[in-house]
């Protein structure tokens, strides 16, 4: 599931990009790829066991 929603997060930017503009000028100075990086972050562990995904 995780991975599916970091999947959506481009397309949400692409159409959140307006609105984000609109209430804070200054990120229209800045591409897609650090938006999502300084924006989008999701914080957390991955706990890998004989390298399989165990915990998130």
């Amino acid at each position: 599931m995780l991975i599916l929603l970091a999947q959506l997060v481009p397309d949400v930017e692409v159409w959140a990009r307006d609105w984000l503009r609109a209430e804070e000028p200054r990120l229209g100075k800045f591409g897609i790829k650090v938006r999502i990086r300084d924006l989008f972050v999701m914080p957390g562990r991955i706990k890998f066991k004989a390298g399989q995904i165990v915990k998130v």
